[in-house]
């Protein structure tokens, strides 16, 4: 009997790297920070956890507020964590912020901001629950307030990259909730520095 041994040859080669990010046209000195280096950059999120006070005016109104920016929870004296999350899909049951303030950990805020890289455009649709509400930005636009059971929120996307921005707030006493996740849409999240 005779065997044949056949020989290859064959080389691995490195993929070519991926060219640092370019700052967004429209305001490259926004608070979300330089854009970043997508051949380094760790996927997820940078996370500011805020705790709210129970005699705060922002707390336990009549219904969901839809303007974000009309509450004043977010603020540098109120910040009780920074922290970088890898996912904001939390569930129920969710208190990240005990300080031991009164009525802690019942009344507190979130605030994630990320850099989002998008390498088809069309539709990005994610999950997006709330318990009480989170409102959505994408490239410094509300796209979404919502309040309540998880739902999908399209967005139309074009190619290229854009801060990302969620804010959660925990205005009543009773179930605490959050849930965010990508459902679809080629895009990688990144967790910049944002000097926080």
């Amino acid at each position: 009997m005779i065997w044949l041994l056949g020989c290859s040859e064959f080389a691995l080669h490195e993929p070519p790297p991926v060219p640092p990010a370019d700052p967004p046209a429209d305001d490259p000195d926004a608070d979300e920070g330089d854009p970043p280096d997508w051949s380094t950059c760790t996927e997820g999120w940078f996370g500011q956890y805020y705790n709210v006070e129970a005699d705060d005016p922002s707390v336990e109104p009549e219904e969901a507020p839809q303007d974000m920016d009309a509450l004043g929870v977010w603020t540098d004296d109120r910040v009780a964590d920074r922290r970088f999350d890898a996912s904001l899909d939390f569930g129920s049951n969710w208190w990240p912020v005990d300080e031991g303030l009164e009525e802690d950990p019942d009344y507190f805020a979130g605030r994630w901001n990320a850099w989002a890289r998008v390498t088809d455009g069309g539709s990005l649709d994610v999950v997006l629950g709330a318990e009480t509400v989170a409102w959505l930005r994408v490239n410094r636009d509300e796209v979404a307030v919502v309040s309540g059971e998880a739902r999908t929120v399209s967005v139309a996307v074009s190619p290229g990259q854009f801060p990302i921005e969620l804010r959660f707030a925990q205005l009543w006493q009773g179930e605490s909730a959050l849930r965010f996740r990508i459902a679809s849409g080629d895009v990688q999240l990144c967790y910049p520095d944002f000097g926080g």
